[in-house]
């Protein structure tokens, strides 16, 4: 979506004057009409953009979480594999929605969380804009996405459902944008707060991760982006253990080594141990 919007009020006649790029898109409103959004194009003379009636949908969004927070629903015209117009509302805790005033035209149902700074993005497509339509936010078990090696710090990953053969940046991009469910989230420091137990295991110094909650069980593929080139990696469903009373879950001294029997015992870990420089920040090798 673009990050600005430029508006003028018509003539008497009708006419009016904007300033746009060629693969802008544009559309009229007066009232509850609205005309069907287009691209501006290249051609010379003058648009035409008629006012027609619009439509409203509502319904309830299904889901095993009791209150929904922080999701949007869209109607999503795609003009051009480059630009799109959307009309959104916001979903309610009690997961109830009302999108109004939809314009005329192929429009896709979607489901968004891109406003949620808590929460990765997750990008969720319905089919066609329609009356009862069957919406379903999915809830399940987290994904822990560690990346390591030489990238940027503003890296990015994906999350797709099922197997794809995206490798580099521009595939992975084409991927998320037609993708019909989709997550993204960023690659971030490993902190106290936001370890699984699961991946405390694979953490090493330098890795950032990310972490995609609420994933369906089934098949997945994590994608990093990394300018010029993506790296495509498979990604396995992380459990969390129930906690035994006693549990140190998040040691402050861990080994340095990989080896399993070094983690369950760091006291007798065959390497120099590792500590917690800054609880949350990052990590260094032990003295």
């Amino acid at each position: 979506m673009r990050a600005s919007i430029d508006t003028v009020t018509t003539q008497a006649d009708g006419s009016f004057t904007i300033r746009a790029l060629p693969d802008d898109a544009i559309l009229a409103e007066l009232g509850d009409r609205r005309s069907q959004p287009r691209i501006i194009g290249s051609a010379t003379g003058a648009l035409a953009l008629t006012l027609a009636p619009t439509r409203s949908i509502a319904g309830r969004i299904a889901s095993d979480d009791e209150a929904l927070a922080g999701v949007l629903i869209f109607a999503h015209y795609e003009l051009t594999p480059t630009t799109s117009w959307n009309l959104m509302a916001p979903v309610t805790r009690s997961r109830d929605y009302e999108l109004a005033n939809i314009p005329s035209g192929q429009a896709t149902l979607r489901l968004d969380s891109f406003l949620d700074p808590n929460q990765p993005q997750r990008k969720l497509d319905f089919g066609p804009v329609r009356d009862a339509a069957p919406l379903r936010w999915p809830v399940g078990p987290t994904i822990d996405a560690i990346v390591r090696g030489d990238f940027p710090t503003a890296t990015v990953m994906w999350l797709f459902r099922g197997a794809h053969t995206a490798k580099t940046f521009a595939e992975a991009e084409q991927l998320a944008s037609t993708s019909s469910d989709m997550m993204m989230h960023g690659a971030l420091v490993i902190g106290i707060g936001d370890q699984t137990a699961e991946a405390m295991r694979r953490y090493l110094p330098r890795d950032r991760h990310g972490r995609f909650v609420g994933v369906p069980p089934g098949q997945g593929h994590a994608v990093r982006r990394r300018i010029p080139a993506g790296v495509a990696r498979d990604v396995q469903r992380v459990r969390h253990p129930r906690r035994r009373d006693g549990d140190a879950r998040w040691p402050r001294d861990l080994p340095a080594c990989r080896r399993s029997s070094c983690v369950d015992q760091p006291s007798r870990c065959c390497d120099k141990p590792r500590a917690l420089a800054n609880p949350g920040d990052r990590w260094r090798r032990g003295a």
